[in-house]
This record gives structure tokens, C-alpha cells and sequence, in this order.
């Protein structure tokens, strides 16, 4: 269960990936901050999401089947901060991903912690004291 007094607690996060277990990693992870988190394993899928429900940040894989997280980078319904989080794909890197929009790049298998500052950056809380 997620931890109430965690500076995180409350903030919505949309983790889109086409592997299940990482879907899992990162909800489990997330909730021991008080995050909560709505998973689409494509961009149809996240699209959808992102029309019923408000998110305060995007995490996606890049490698997405059928259209690529650079396609939901650009059909996003609201500006909302988003972070590239991608095993390694021929010609894409850092560069291209800042350059598309994304706020962050961060490559699997991505330091966890770093992972929850880089959260904590686009969402405001890391000028909050931590809780945890």
C-alpha cells in the first residue's frame, strides 16, 4: 500500500509499455510512494486513457508495436511532461528524444532511483522534503 506522506502521494503517472512484467515493475515500485498508475501496453490504448482520465506525467517505451512513443508524444490530448524510458533501438538516443519533446531519456534497465527523482523533478515535489 502506497505511503500517504510520501511527497509523491497523489500524483498520477501513465506508464506505457508493451512488456507486461515492466508494466508490473514500475506500478508495484510507484505505489510505495503513494503514486498512482494507469497502464496501456500501446499508444491507441494510452490515447484512450489520456481522453477519460488527467495524469500529471507520461512514462513510455519508445518501441512500441504498431505506432512508437514518438507518435504518442505528438497525439498527447495535453501538454503533459513525459520521459522516454527505452531499451536500447537503433538511431534513437537522448538527443532525438529531447529534441522530439520528451522531458527526460532514460535507458532500461533504468536505475529505479533515478527513475523516482526524475518524477519528482517534473512533477514539483523535489522541493519537498522527503517523507520516506
Amino acid at each position: 500500500m502506497g505511503d500517504r506522506t510520501s511527497p509523491l502521494a497523489g500524483v498520477r503517472i501513465l506508464v506505457v509499455d508493451y512488456d507486461r512484467d515492466s508494466l508490473a515493475l514500475l506500478s508495484y515500485f510507484f505505489s510505495d510512494y503513494g503514486i498512482a498508475t494507469v497502464t496501456a501496453e500501446s499508444v491507441d490504448a494510452a490515447i484512450a486513457i489520456l481522453h477519460q482520465q488527467s495524469v500529471d506525467g507520461v512514462i513510455t517505451e519508445i518501441a512500441l508495436p504498431g505506432q512508437d512513443g514518438y507518435s504518442l508524444l505528438a497525439q498527447l490530448p495535453v501538454p503533459v511532461p513525459a520521459i522516454a524510458l527505452t531499451s536500447y533501438v537503433p538511431g534513437c538516443d537522448r538527443e532525438q528524444a529531447l529534441t522530439a519533446g520528451f522531458s527526460h531519456f532514460l535507458s532500461k534497465p533504468v536505475d529505479l532511483d533515478e527513475l523516482l527523482q526524475v518524477v519528482r523533478q517534473l512533477t514539483g515535489r523535489d522541493r519537498l522534503s522527503p517523507a520516506e
